[in-house]
C-alpha cells in the first residue's frame, strides 16, 4: 500500500504498520493536501515514534504523526533523494544521488533542519549508518564502502571470497545490531542477491532468496531476521539468513509496494 510508480488514489500514500511480533496492525494515510502523485522512496521512524518520508518526486521530506496521519513538518531538498538513515543526537541524513552528497539534518523535535554535507567519491545508490561510520552503496565504482563523517573512504569491497563480483548496484542497505557482532545486509538490484557484511566489510554470506525473483528491498526487523519484499510480486517475507536461510510467508498486500521501514520497538 505504499506507494509505486503509479498515481495513488488518494491524497498521498499508506503506510502499513507491524507489531513486533510481525503482524499486521494497521494502515495509516499520509495526508498531505498539497501534493498529489508522490513517490516515497524511503522512511525512517524517529525517535518520537512518528515517520520521516522521503518524495523523490518533490524533492522533500517530510514528518508525519502516525496517530493522527497529520504531516508536521517538511523541508525542500537540492535533489532527488534516494536512501534515509538515522544518526545518534536526533539527527538523519539523506543521499541525494544525483550530486552524490549526503545531507545531514537535525530532526529534533520532529522540526527539520539542514546541516552539514558530506561529498561521496562515486555514483551512490545506497546508504547506511554504523558506528560514527556511513555504509554506501556505488554503481561506480561497483562496490560497498564505508565512509566517514567528513566523506574519506575507509574501505570498501566489491568482491566475494573467491574474487567474484558480488556487488553491481547496491540499492538497499541495512545495518542489524541486535547480534553480538553488527552485520550489514545489502541487497542488490541486478544480481537480486542480498549480502551479509561484518562491520570491517568482511563477505560472511551471500544467498538468493527463495523465491522466482531477487530482493525489492529488505529492512532488519531485529531478532537476526529481515523483512523482505519480492522485486516482482506483492509478497513479504520474513529471513533468518544465519539460520540457514530459515523463511516464513508474511503476507500479501493490495499492491506493489516500494518500500518497507525497520521500525524500533
Amino acid at each position: 500500500m505504499i506507494s509505486s510508480d503509479a498515481e495513488p488514489s488518494h491524497a498521498f500514500s499508506d503506510m502499513l504498520e507491524l507489531t513486533r511480533n510481525l503482524e499486521w496492525k494497521r494502515a495509516v494515510e499520509l495526508k498531505a493536501p498539497t501534493y498529489t502523485g508522490c513517490r516515497i522512496i524511503d522512511m525512517k521512524v524517529l525517535p518520537s515514534l512518528n515517520i520521516l518520508v522521503a518524495d523523490k518526486r518533490y524533492k522533500t521530506l517530510m514528518v508525519f504523526d502516525v496517530q493522527t496521519d497529520h504531516l508536521l513538518s517538511y523541508i525542500r531538498l537540492p535533489d532527488k533523494p534516494l536512501r534515509l538513515c538515522l544518526l545518534p543526537g536526533d539527527r538523519a541524513a539523506v543521499l541525494l544521488h544525483q550530486l552524490s552528497i549526503v545531507q545531514i539534518l537535525d530532526v529534533k523535535s520532529d522540526q527539520l533542519k539542514l546541516q552539514d554535507r558530506v561529498n561521496v567519491e562515486g555514483r551512490c545508490c545506497g546508504l547506511a549508518y554504523i558506528n560514527s561510520k556511513f555504509v554506501v552503496g556505488l554503481k561506480d565504482p561497483q562496490c560497498v564502502a564505508l565512509i566517514n563523517i567528513a566523506g574519506m573512504k575507509l574501505k570498501s569491497v566489491s568482491k566475494d571470497n573467491k574474487g567474484k563480483q558480488c556487488f553491481l548496484c547496491p540499492h538497499y542497505i541495512c545495518v542489524e545490531t541486535e547480534q553480538d557482532a553488527p552485520s550489514i545486509y545489502v541487497s542488490d538490484s541486478v544480481t537480486d542477491k542480498i549480502t551479509r557484511l561484518s562491520e570491517e566489510l568482511e563477505v560472511l554470506q551471500t544467498f538468493a532468496p527463495p523465491w522466482d525473483y531477487g530482493p525489492f528491498f529488505q529492512a532488519s526487523s531485529g531478532r537476526e531476521q529481515l523483512l523482505v519484499v519480492e522485486k516482482a510480486n506483492t509478497v513479504l517475507w520474513v529471513l533468518q539468513p544465519c539460520k540457514e536461510l530459515e523463511d516464513a510467508f508474511m503476507g500479501i498486500l493490495d499492491e506493489r509496494p516500494y518500500y518497507t521501514g525497520h521500525v524500533a520497538f
